[in-house]
Parts: C-alpha cells; structure tokens; sequence
C-alpha cells in the first residue's frame, strides 16, 4: 500500500461553490464532459454583470437622443424650421469683424503736433457749434467723424466739478463725464489730446482703453495726457461706440479737443467752467 500524504503537506482542497456543484451533477446526468470548478471569485461576477446593465442603458439612451436628433434634422432639411420656412440668411446678413489695432496705431497718432489756436485771455471762446443729434445720448458738437455729445457742450459750455469735491481726496484736478460719438462707418485707432486755449492750463483725461474700469472715487488713477478710443465699428458701446470718458482741467477758461485718427483730424473748442455751468 502506497503511504498517504500526510495532512499537513496536502495541498488544501478546493470546494467548489454551491451552485457550480449543481452544474456540476446536471453536466454529468446528460453525460456532458466535466467543467473544472471557476476560480472567478462571486464579486466579479456580479461587476461584469454590473457593466452589462450599464452598457445597455447607455445603448437605449444613445438610439432615443439619435431619434431625437434625426428628427430635427429632418424637419430642418425638408424646408421647415419652428413654424416657419426656413430659409438661409441673405450674404452680408452678419457683420464682419474688424481686427482691433495695436498700442503703435496710437503711438503713431501721438507724434502729429497738437495744433490747437491760441487767443488772448479775456476774449471770446469760438466754441464748437452743435452739429446733429444721438438718440441715445442727445445733442452734439463737432464735424465728425467724432463728436462729443452731451446738453451741456451744446451749448458750447461744459460745466466740470473742482477738484476739492470731484474725488474723495481733494487733488488739483477737477473734472466730469462725456458722452463721445462716432459715425457707424469710423474703425480705427483714435487719440484725443487738449489744452487751454486762453492760458496755459493743461486738459487731462481718465479711462479709454488705457483705464477701462476707471471711476471718479478712484483716487490712485493718474490724469492722462491722452485718450485713446475705438471707433464705432468695434461696438464696445451699442449706441455711441466710444463710451463715457472722463476730461479733467484745473481751471475754468476755453479748452480745445485735438481729435486724431489714421484718415482724420478734427478739433472740438468749448468753454469750461465750475457747476452749474453758465454761458
């Protein structure tokens, strides 16, 4: 008689699970040749079974939003959209897009000499006179294709508050708002510069592209000696194109705007004085 392992160097048995077993029998009923036992432990049966459940879900959410979408189409391509026919925007229907300049664009500008008239002290200001109207932001001045627009310089006087009360620190500056225009067809680079044509005060400026989120309470923004705007045609502001910007002076007297673009020069004269503005 051959000797027995001993029961501590045999290999551990393996049982099968229950329902193998069944298979098992059943298998060996019809006389069908004996599976070896699975060695796939329970948990992964159950995630391939779990990634089964998934994969179907996820082929009937294809094919309903599939229906969905050839549906759309259909109506689309058979000349019927919503309620209406639909029909394809004329050429032209959407605007084209203008390349922004860059900074050498205004540098450029810059280099033109500031040709403003001088006039003695205590002499008539030749102001500007009104020229057209916005809808939006009422009557202006100038000769185009940039205008300054506002019931104050239509009338050829522009009232501005000292610099005591027109930030929360006083500063020798004072200044106010201004609404400017352009024509629909201007897109270009444009710089505005000034001064004080009865004196030698200097004109200044806050905001443009230069300060676009300036506001009076903002005490740290230093006076420009220029503004630097866009035309219309880039539509920053729906109904002016080149926005609400600041003007500061030090003194009353008459000031002239020197308003330059690639194809233009123009200048805008008015009278500055502290509120309420007087003629």
């Amino acid at each position: 008689m051959m000797p027995q392992p001993s029961s501590e160097n045999a290999a551990p048995e393996f049982i099968p699970e229950r329902d193998e077993m069944e298979v098992t029998r059943l298998e060996r009923a019809g006389g069908a040749r004996r599976h070896a036992p699975s060695s796939r432990p329970p948990a992964s049966r159950i995630g391939r079974r779990l990634w089964r459940l998934g994969g179907a879900l996820a082929l009937v959410l294809g094919i309903v939003l599939l229906l969905n979408s050839t549906a759309f189409w259909q109506s689309l391509l058979s000349g019927r959209f919503g309620d209406g026919p639909f029909t394809a925007p004329p050429v032209g229907a959407f605007p084209t897009v203008t390349p922004l300049p860059n900074a050498v664009e205004w540098l450029r500008l810059e280099r033109r000499p500031l040709a403003l008239p001088s006039i003695p002290p205590g002499t008539t200001c030749p102001v500007t006179p009104r020229s057209r109207a916005f809808p939006a932001v009422g009557p202006a001045v100038g000769a185009g294709p940039v205008y300054v627009a506002g019931a104050d310089i239509a009338t050829g006087t522009l009232g501005f508050v000292d610099g005591r009360t027109y930030a929360s620190t006083a500063t020798p500056w004072g200044g106010t708002l201004q609404f400017w225009a352009s024509d629909s067809t201007l897109h270009e680079a444009v710089l505005v510069r000034g001064r004080q044509l009865d004196g030698s005060r200097p004109l200044a400026f806050n905001g443009g592209l230069q300060q676009p989120n300036y506001s009076p309470q903002d005490d740290a923004a230093t006076p420009l000696p220029d503004l630097w705007l866009l035309g219309d045609d880039y539509g920053y502001n729906a109904y002016t194109g080149l926005g609400i910007q600041y003007t500061r002076m030090q003194a009353p007297g008459c000031y002239g705007y020197q308003i330059d673009g690639a194809s233009f020069s123009e200048t805008i004269i008015f009278r500055a004085a502290t509120y309420p503005a007087t003629s």
